[in-house]
């Protein structure tokens, strides 16, 4: 018959060696578990790096600005490099090319500085003729209108003819209706009489500028003599 050995159960070898036994997976760690632990690990090491890199940046550049014109510098510098190598790829242009462009913008500068020109002149304001009414003052028939007929030959607009409101007129007279003298003294230089006969009657609802009263005297005027 074998004889049982007693194991001594106070002695802790003897007991994990039993409890291995009876629980081999318990001694074992899973495949799970050190996976969780290694990313555990990992995830700590990465919260390490950011403190240390974020306490290096606060302790490098503290002003936010600062680290932002550096950003702003390098990307100056970079697009600086690309026009450059842009500039340098471009074929250079011969002196003739030169002359030819700045010869054009002179040309267009040229035009539009005249068309500038001929906008901004006003139109010149074309002057009315003297117009005139020949009224018969003496009575005698158709003398009106043969005065009429020498004033248009003289460019003068003879605009109405009538009679005056009486035939007891003995000098011919000149109305000034419109306080314009020197359209006055044309037509009584036309007439032959002199500027004494001008009489100043200014009326601007007539819208003439002088009325011709023919008087006794008509035998005198110019065209009559």
């Amino acid at each position: 018959m074998a004889q049982r050995t007693r194991r001594n159960m106070s002695d802790p070898r003897i007991k994990r060696m039993v409890n291995a036994q009876e629980n081999p997976n318990r001694s074992k760690p899973g495949r799970n578990g050190s996976n969780n632990a290694s990313a555990v690990a990992f995830l700590k090491v990465l919260v390490l790096l950011a403190i240390i890199v974020s306490g290096i940046a606060v302790l490098v550049y503290p002003n936010q600005e600062v680290v932002s014109e550096i950003w702003r510098s390098a990307f100056h510098s970079n697009k600086t490099a690309v026009l450059q190598n842009d500039t340098a790829a471009l074929p250079a242009k011969t002196p003739g090319e030169l002359n030819l462009e700045a010869e054009t913008v002179a040309s267009e500068n040229g035009d539009t500085s005249e068309q500038s020109t001929e906008n901004t002149q006003s139109p010149q304001p074309v002057e009315r003729g003297i117009q005139v009414e020949v009224l018969n003052g003496c009575g005698v028939s158709g003398l009106a209108d043969r005065i009429t007929k020498f004033l248009r030959k003289q460019d003068i607009d003879v605009v109405s003819t009538g009679n005056f409101d009486n035939f007891d007129v003995l000098t011919t007279r000149i109305l000034d209706r419109s306080d314009n003298h020197e359209r006055a003294e044309k037509v009584a230089e036309a007439l032959g009489l002199s500027k004494d006969r001008i009489l100043l009657r200014k009326d601007v609802n007539l819208q003439l500028d002088v009325t011709i009263v023919l008087g006794a005297d008509y035998k005198s005027l110019e065209p009559l003599k």
